[in-house]
């Protein structure tokens, strides 16, 4: 059973995915993300990273939909990726692979120069990519980088996503790794 607090704080992460704020995610959510992301780079359709930036996201939403969409309406709603989220929880091999996945996606896309670590300005561009306010970005980045060294490492981003889905502390740096609630 989910605590009050991730209840609280897992919807966060919830609409970073639902794209158009309709209260669910779909498919549409995951091609509105490659369209901004992809304008922000300046990708073409077609091209080298465009055609890998949407292979990844497709197989996201396929492996989203797969597991959490329970009624099979091609739509996740809250209470469907809460059960999901809360499914993961349970089970450490799917914990594991969920956390991994979910670093190993915002690296592959957001890591621009390729050195394992998020920058302030690399940051920025997720939560633009998102909708997000890059402005709060900055306040977010400043909270996760504990060590005041300009970049987060993937390591480090792993270790906050774990808080973000485990810690019980409302004040630890992972809980506000999708924002603030």
């Amino acid at each position: 059973m989910l605590t009050e607090l991730q209840k609280q704080k897992f919807p966060r992460l919830f609409e970073m995915y639902d794209a158009d704020n309709n209260g669910f995610i779909e498919q549409a959510d995951f091609e509105r993300f490659l369209e901004t992301y992809s304008q922000l780079r300046s990708w073409e359709p077609g091209s080298p990273n465009y055609n890998s930036f949407q292979s990844k996201l497709m197989s996201r939403w396929d492996s989203m939909q797969k597991f959490a969409d329970t009624n099979r309406d091609n739509r996740i709603s809250l209470e469907e990726w809460l059960a999901y989220i809360e499914n993961i929880l349970n089970d450490q091999d799917a914990y594991e692979a969920e956390i991994k996945g979910i670093a190993g996606f915002v690296f592959s896309v957001f890591d621009t120069n390729g050195d394992e670590q998020l920058d302030l300005e690399e940051y920025r561009q997720w939560y633009r990519s998102a909708g997000r306010d890059e402005n709060y970005a900055n306040e977010v980045f400043k909270r996760l980088n504990l060590k005041d060294d300009d970049s987060i490492s993937k390591e480090k981003h792993i270790e906050l996503l774990d808080q973000f889905f485990r810690s019980e502390d409302p004040e630890a740096p992972g809980n506000f790794i999708f924002g603030q609630g």
